[in-house]
């Protein structure tokens, strides 16, 4: 008897010390420590897609608010997004998560269509986008978070533009292509596919965007953006005539005719520019998703 009740209790004293010694590991664990399986595996190779989990092809766009792409770069976030974006393409089966080896094998092998980068720089963008763009389990799944999830995480709360239909291809260049597309966005998600967006000057849209106006020029000519630039013609330069524009705050310069279509050829004119009109380069997605995305972010917020 007395030897049944002493196995018992050294039974139950070992459960207790292996209960305690695993709490203590949980405790100790730092907040990206599911990465340290990975930093391990650095020098491995990655699997051919080829050979990698079956996947269908993703499609060749990714429909997304305009105001989450203008976050990415508002936020300094364009990798994490772009990653983000290539695995919610790549999630065909809709299931809202992708393993890691699969993630490794479609975003880091050379022979993969949506390859975008190395492993080791793959294992770092994990890392930062860890609870904003998405989170790992312990059974090494990477689950996606939804738009509404990344749009509070990065701010976003009143959506005010389109979706667009974002081509794959824009993301599997380099990083500034990628970039510039996030810009491109607000070109499309201010019009529709039936009316081209209002004119629009350089200095509402730093306003709307948050982007700096060399920035947007950048930008604007890496996707080759369609635009019209009007200027406005006034009287004949004269000092005086010319400061008053000067101080109501226009884009103002001197304009020579020199070929003597408005007056006088090689008379000088002040003259201003105006909002420049610019095409859409991306199709819209009908408002319906846009209200539906503000209908979740607002249950979210709650």
């Amino acid at each position: 008897m007395g030897g049944n009740v002493s196995a018992e209790i050294t039974a139950a004293n070992a459960r207790l010390l292996a209960t305690r010694q695993q709490q203590s590991v949980t405790r100790e664990t730092p907040p990206n420590a599911w990465l340290a399986p990975l930093r391990n595996a650095a020098t491995s190779q990655p699997r051919n897609p080829a050979t990698a989990a079956p996947l269908t092809n993703p499609a060749t766009s990714q429909p997304i608010s305009t105001d989450l792409l203008l976050a990415f770069l508002k936020h300094n976030t364009a990798n994490e997004g772009r990653v983000w974006l290539l695995s919610r393409a790549l999630d065909t089966k809709g299931q809202g998560w992708l393993s890691v080896e699969t993630l490794r094998a479609q975003l880091t092998h050379k022979a993969s269509k949506t390859h975008i980068c190395g492993w080791r720089r793959l294992r770092q963008i994990l890392a930062a986008g860890d609870k904003r763009f998405w989170q790992r389990d312990k059974q090494g799944r990477i689950w996606l978070r939804s738009q509404a999830r990344v749009a509070l995480a990065l701010g976003v709360t009143a959506p005010k533009f389109k979706h667009i239909a974002l081509p794959l291809t824009s993301l599997t260049g380099s990083l500034a292509q990628a970039k510039a597309n996030f810009y491109a966005a607000v070109h499309s998600g201010r019009g529709s596919a039936e009316k081209t967006p209002n004119p629009i000057s350089r200095i509402t849209l730093r306003h709307l965007t948050a982007i700096p106006e060399r920035s947007q020029q950048r930008y604007d000519a890496a996707v080759a953006i369609n635009k019209k630039q009007a200027t406005a013609i006034g009287a004949i330069y004269q000092e005086e005539t010319h400061q008053q524009y000067a101080w109501e705050g226009k884009a103002l310069f001197k304009f020579t005719d020199r070929c003597g279509k408005i007056g006088v050829a090689g008379e000088i004119y002040s003259a201003w520019r105006l909002p420049t009109q610019y095409e859409p380069h991306h199709p819209t997605i009908t408002t319906a998703a846009s209200k539906r995305l503000r209908r979740q972010i607002k249950h979210h917020s709650f």
